[in-house]
């Protein structure tokens, strides 16, 4: 079978398959053991044999133990994948085949070239293969992700959002190592409507970009009426049904932008430091062009916020 030529590097699911998969070959001993006990009772050189059906054995675990998925298994053949092992970036394809015929030789190929004897005049032949449990995949309830709240010395300001000027506060949220994804169910920001409170807002989760900017297309959007907001800075609840999962480490970047309204859409709480203190991996950032451009502000200026989240566990 040629292999296939498409790259790609590896999912977690298959990694985790990879480690699944159990190198329990108690039928494939036993077969190339008695082949050995046998061909003593012949006058044959037992040790010799005996060597070589260990070689064959300890390939044949490796390879197993190795193994990201099976194509096929016969009880005189397998056929699976393995992890990139010539580093062209693409995975190995290794199949085990003996035909039936006592005497006839174990063989092995990779990638479908031309195969190569493992075991010869084999006389029985079986695999065995005991596939483990693999690692429990668990959700959490709800929980305070990321939030910027109060900072020493920090004086408050006001955030104008319009059709042009946006801002968006970008958060790094931090986790235990067995924290596999991560997800954003709500944030609460303070906001207040600007001088005629007859525009819309939208509040949106967006990736960054290389210059850790935020960027398209957007992870959730959830447009807002600026008339429920009142003259002074309120809590605003928004909540984000089908935000996907990200990765730990993952970057976000929590963005306001004006939708409609003849003035501003609103003003959203920031505090302002005189001196860099903010907290490193959080910094709010803005444009005056509708996105096209923005400015950060690292460890001077942050919004006022909360995000609430799950998180996705890995275990035995």
């Amino acid at each position: 079978m040629p292999r296939s030529s498409n790259r790609r590097g590896f999912s977690l699911l298959e990694l985790v398959t990879a480690l699944a998969i159990s190198a329990t070959l108690v039928g494939a001993m036993a077969v190339l053991i008695a082949t050995s006990a046998s061909a003593m009772e012949r006058g044959v050189d037992g040790s010799a044999l005996d060597r070589a059906a260990g070689r064959a054995l300890a390939d044949l675990e490796i390879d197993l133990s190795e193994a990201t998925r099976v194509f096929e298994q016969t009880p005189t053949s397998i056929w699976f994948e393995v992890p990139d092992r010539d580093e062209d970036g693409v995975p190995e394809h290794v199949r085990y085949t003996w035909s039936g015929v006592p005497g006839d030789p174990l063989l092995r190929s990779t990638n479908g070239g031309a195969p190569g004897v493992v075991a010869e005049n084999v006389r029985a032949f079986g695999l065995a293969l005991t596939e483990r449990p693999g690692l429990k995949r668990a959700e959490s309830e709800e929980r305070l992700l990321a939030s910027f709240t109060s900072h020493s010395g920090a004086t408050s300001t006001a955030v104008g959002v319009t059709n042009a000027a946006w801002c968006a506060q970008v958060f790094r949220p931090s986790f235990a190592a067995d924290v596999v994804a991560w997800k954003v169910t709500r944030v609460r920001f303070r906001a207040r409507y600007s001088s005629n409170p007859d525009g819309t807002y939208a509040v949106a989760l967006a990736p960054l970009d290389a210059d850790r900017r935020s960027s398209t297309p957007l992870l959730a959007s959830v447009n807002q009426r600026e008339n429920v907001l009142g003259g002074t800075y309120q809590w605003v609840t928004v909540a984000f049904a089908a935000c996907p999962e990200l990765a730990p480490g993952q970057g976000v970047a929590l963005r306001f932008s004006g939708v409609s309204g003849s003035d501003g859409q609103c003003e959203v709480e920031s505090l302002v430091s005189a001196t860099p203190t903010m907290p490193f991996n959080a910094w709010m950032t803005a444009s005056a062009n509708s996105g096209a451009s923005w400015t950060a502000y690292p460890q001077t200026r942050s919004l006022v916020y909360e995000v609430y989240g799950t998180v996705v566990v890995e275990s035995r």
